[in-house]
C-alpha cells in the first residue's frame, strides 16, 4: 500500500454544516489468505465544497475539521450509523461553543 500526504484545504469563510461518512474497502489479499477490511472516514463542508477523508486515521479527519472556522451551532449529517457517526462527537472545541448541536441522520432517525 502507498500512502500520499495531502495539504489539506481551508475553508474560506464560516462552517455551518458539514457532512461525515465512512466505510470499509476490502484490500486484496494472496490467493487462500482472509480478506482485509480497512476503515476510511470522509468529510465535507457544504457552504465550501471542501472535502477531507483520511484511511485508517479518523482523528486526522476530525482535527483537520477542528482547525476550520466552526459557526456556534453546526449541523452535521451522517446516515445514521454509529461508527459513520462517531466523529461528530468530537468535533468542536473544548474552549468554543461549537459543535455539532444539530444531528442529523440520512437514515430517517436522529441520532
Amino acid at each position: 500500500m502507498h500512502r500520499q500526504e495531502f495539504v489539506p484545504p481551508e475553508a474560506a469563510a464560516t462552517v455551518e454544516e458539514l457532512t461525515v461518512d465512512g466505510g470499509n474497502i476490502r484490500l486484496r489479499t494472496p490467493e487462500g489468505e482472509p480478506c482485509t477490511w480497512k476503515g476510511y472516514k470522509a468529510v465535507c463542508l457544504h457552504e465550501h465544497v471542501v472535502v477531507a477523508a483520511s484511511f485508517q486515521e479518523n482523528q486526522v479527519v476530525i482535527d483537520w475539521v477542528n482547525t476550520q472556522p466552526l459557526a456556534a451551532v453546526l449541523t452535521c449529517i451522517g446516515d445514521g450509523l454509529l461508527g459513520h457517526l462517531e466523529p461528530h462527537y468530537s468535533i468542536g472545541s473544548r474552549h468554543s461553543t461549537a459543535g455539532c448541536t444539530g444531528l442529523v441522520s440520512l437514515g430517517g432517525e436522529l441520532a
